[in-house]
């Protein structure tokens, strides 16, 4: 289990009239998330709820994104132990 939060940045166009130019809005932002364990093959799954706070605009964007992970490399690994086949 996580959870933290921040400031940001977002450049976005914030108007419903799609000709309307981008604009940079800052803003705070929390999330929290749970992460499972890597499992044989390296492979974890993540699920995360990220909220983002905007000032000035009338819509707080909400974000759930579920992930699975996966090792690009053998960095992870410990040295003298050989991996399961």
């Amino acid at each position: 289990i996580y959870a933290g939060g921040g400031i940001g940045w977002r450049n976005s166009v914030f108007s419903s009239t799609p000709t309307a130019g981008r604009e940079t809005i800052r803003g705070t932002s929390v999330v929290a998330g749970v992460k499972s364990a890597s499992a044989g093959g390296g492979f974890g799954f993540q699920l995360e709820l990220r909220w983002i706070f905007l000032d000035g605009v009338d819509f707080d964007p909400r974000l759930l994104t579920l992930g699975i992970n996966f090792p690009l490399t053998n960095r992870g690994r410990r040295p003298g132990v050989v991996p399961p086949r």
